[in-house]
């Protein structure tokens, strides 16, 4: 079977939509664990689409989140 590199392609995007649902996600434990894989993570294609919400979870109230952030 011959791979044309579209089914990873959309694989990648539900892998990225996925990641962006924890980062938004309203519980501050699912939001800093998953910091702190995005921070392990070393695909770029990945973590570009992502960056605007870990910014944004750089100003979050809760410090677990803001910590995982970095």
């Amino acid at each position: 079977m011959k791979d044309d590199g579209v089914s990873l392609k959309d694989e990648m995007i539900m892998v990225v939509n996925s990641l962006r649902s924890d980062v938004l996600h309203a519980n501050e434990y699912i939001r800093g664990r998953t910091m702190r894989l995005l921070s392990r993570i070393q695909y770029k294609g990945i973590l570009e689409s992502l960056i605007p919400s870990v910014i944004d979870n750089l100003k979050h109230s809760h410090y677990f989140v803001r910590r995982n952030a970095l």
